[in-house]
């Protein structure tokens, strides 16, 4: 009857090991991720304000503004460079409406998800 109870908690044991030797990585990446998200967010919100404030001082533009242009305009009299680790892309348009978003380069599967899953 002990052995029985023994070789239970044996497979509960490496089930849980199994279970938690997947998932750490994948929480481990997660949380790595987060900073860099708030950082991000932060250089979204700078950019904002400064469009904003842009706006506020020499109202709508008679055409819709790119990037491009809006980092000719902001750089410098608002900004001393532009902002965040991944591009962001702001458009203004002619009624004043302001969209700002980052462009994240799609990141590769890790190696060892690649060899779990395959190539899917």
């Amino acid at each position: 009857m002990q052995g029985g109870t023994f070789l239970r908690l044996l497979f509960f044991i490496s089930i849980f090991a199994i279970l938690t030797g997947s998932c750490i990585p994948l929480l481990l990446e997660n949380l790595l991720e987060v900073d860099d998200h708030k950082i991000q967010k932060r250089a979204e919100s700078i950019v904002l304000d400064a469009a904003k404030r842009y706006l506020k001082d020499n109202g709508a533009p008679n055409e819709t503004m790119v990037t491009d242009d809006i980092k000719e305009a902001l750089i410098p009299q608002y900004l001393n460079k532009w902002p965040g680790h991944y591009p962001i892309i702001c458009t203004i348009n002619t009624q004043g409406n302001i969209v700002v978003e980052t462009i994240k380069p799609k990141k590769p599967k890790p190696d060892w998800l690649v060899q779990l899953l395959g190539d899917s």
